[in-house]
């Protein structure tokens, strides 16, 4: 492969840290000694930014601004509120008055900030403000059950509740003098078009997305229908491309088989990365660090993103496409006998609760719903209001961070049906019209031609059929026990069932085909390694489990 410059540049991911206000000369060092590689973006006594490669520039009369991992790096800002809900950008941005840190306007992208004293630190990557001071550091037991059920904290809430993640829209903002304020500017979703948009209309708003060009990329193809989407619009814009395929658990599950006549069916090459035989626990526990222990969830593509990030192509991943395009989990919710926050909720992954301690339990769901509750009131009014829950929740904090984290910022992450246009026009459509895949079925049909009618793991009864071959390598369940053992505080979290199977030696065997208590004994093992790297710093004496 020959290294190339993409015209999808702006969506990488670079690590940026910054200090507002009256920073400590003390703190803002140790802020920069835990982001190395970082050079200095903007310096005025009252804001100081540093950042890695990878910031895009605008200007706007006296105003000058920064973003990055951009979902629509073509538009150029005149405002921060702009750039957060136009280029759906995080950001910087620097007038004659002060300056603003701001989140973008989908809440995609991680910015994180710590207020110490007359001071707010910020960072898009949570360790640096883990290790800001010596003060200690609480966990938060609402973030915890939410890492369990729905795959990630929710709202703002981060693993301790010192340090807050920025919501939607959400900015910091200084004087000149600094002067400390907190603005938000109006969400993406509040302006979505009135008409909704027809199949053959969303699939050139998708194409749209993906810039026109002779540069190769890359498309992590599975066997469903949004990378399949993806690679056809892909080709149809001028790019080569190469597919790369994975696989969860088992080598012969069906989503390989779909994947392989896809590519085979469009003309792509295909490259199979097989985690098969791999160093689980050595690998699990890098995730868990790239990850800022916020969620467990899709960290088995470590193989393939550690493939990734060493060849120079563009990345383009599916991520929203699903949930934008379907109506499952969303649908399901709406018509739930449940009210529907608490309907999506046990969708999601509410029944994880029944796999933990009968001590844990009942403490762990008050905390979550008492936070989901308040973020689900937040959408309530909304069309889609299933479908934004859902997206603000375990599709931005677990499964889309997850792919641009494990894979940027050393390579550029582009992810389609992240861009506004895309976005926007996906919230128009009732969800009625999404229910048994009707409406993703014409976008198949106009995207992808015949491909688009290919076998795939969207299919009605195709993932029952997919797991009856499928199950968790034993070397994984190990591994996880292994780190549950070394924490006294997470193995108690665990139900009889998990308990139980710890105990013996054929615990491996038992749960290889149960998926939720698995994933219930990966939510422990993430809590004990975060209690084992931050042990000096965490204060537990409020803890109530």
């Amino acid at each position: 492969m020959v290294a190339v410059r993409s015209h999808l540049g702006g969506s990488s991911r670079p690590d940026v840290v910054a200090a507002l206000g009256r920073p400590d000369p003390t703190l803002t060092g140790r802020l920069l000694a835990a982001s190395p590689g970082l050079g200095p973006v903007v310096a005025t006594p009252a804001l100081q930014v540093w950042g890695g490669p990878g910031l895009a520039t605008w200007t706007a009369g006296d105003t000058r601004g920064w973003t990055w991992a951009a979902s629509a790096p073509e538009v150029r800002p005149t405002s921060w509120q702009s750039a957060a809900n136009e280029a759906c950008a995080p950001g910087v941005t620097v007038c004659t008055d002060g300056g603003v840190v701001h989140a973008d306007g989908l809440a995609l992208q991680d910015l994180y900030a710590r207020r110490v004293g007359d001071a707010v630190y910020l960072s898009t990557r949570l360790h640096p403000l883990m290790v800001l001071d010596d003060g200690p550091l609480t966990p938060d037991v609402s973030a915890w059950g939410a890492i369990l059920t729905v795959g990630a904290p929710v709202g703002a809430a981060t693993p301790v509740r010192e340090v807050r993640r920025l919501t939607a829209g959400e900015a910091w903002t200084v004087t000149a003098h600094g002067t400390l304020a907190r603005r938000t500017a109006p969400p993406l979703w509040d302006d979505v078009p009135s008409t909704p948009t027809k199949p053959a209309e969303m699939t050139e708003v998708i194409a749209a997305a993906i810039p026109a060009g002779d540069d190769p990329l890359v498309v992590t193809l599975s066997g469903g229908w949004d990378s399949r989407v993806l690679t056809s619009l892909a080709l149809r814009r001028g790019h080569p491309v190469e597919a790369w395929t994975t696989y969860q658990y088992h080598p012969r599950e069906k989503d390989l088989v779909w994947a392989v006549r896809v590519a085979d069916s469009l003309g792509v090459p295909q490259r199979m990365v097989l985690p098969h035989g791999r160093d689980w626990a050595a690998h699990q526990a890098a995730v868990r660090r790239r990850l800022d222990f916020q969620t467990w969830m899709h960290t088995w593509i470590f193989a393939l993103t550690e493939e990734l990030r060493g060849q120079p192509l563009p990345v383009v991943d599916g991520g929203y496409g699903d949930l934008l395009l379907r109506a499952d989990m969303a649908g399901k919710a709406a018509a739930g006998e449940l009210p529907w926050p608490s309907s999506l909720f046990f969708g999601m992954g509410g029944k994880r609760l029944d796999f933990v301690s009968t001590q844990a339990a009942p403490l762990l769901l008050d905390a979550t719903m008492a936070a989901y509750a308040e973020l689900a009131a937040t959408v309530a009014d909304r069309p889609n209001r299933e479908t934004l829950l859902q997206l603000l929740t375990r599709q931005n904090r677990a499964v889309t961070s997850a792919a641009r984290q494990l894979v940027g910022p050393e390579t550029e992450v582009w992810m389609p049906f992240t861009h506004p246009a895309v976005v926007r026009a996906a919230l128009s459509v009732p969800l009625a019209d999404k229910q048994q895949h009707a409406y993703y079925r014409e976008v198949l049909d106009t995207a992808c031609g015949p491909e688009g009618l290919l076998r795939s793991s969207n299919d009605r009864g195709a993932h029952r059929q997919k797991m009856q071959g499928a199950f968790l390598q034993p070397a994984m369940i190990t591994s996880l026990m292994d780190t549950v053992r070394r924490s006294e505080r997470a193995r108690s979290l665990l139900g009889p069932l998990v308990a139980g199977a710890m105990e013996g030696d054929d615990g491996p065997t038992i749960l290889r085909r149960r998926l939720r208590p698995v994933d219930t004994l990966a939510w422990a093992a993430l809590l004990a390694d975060f209690e084992q790297e931050y042990a000096d710093r965490l204060d537990w004496s409020a803890w109530p489990l």
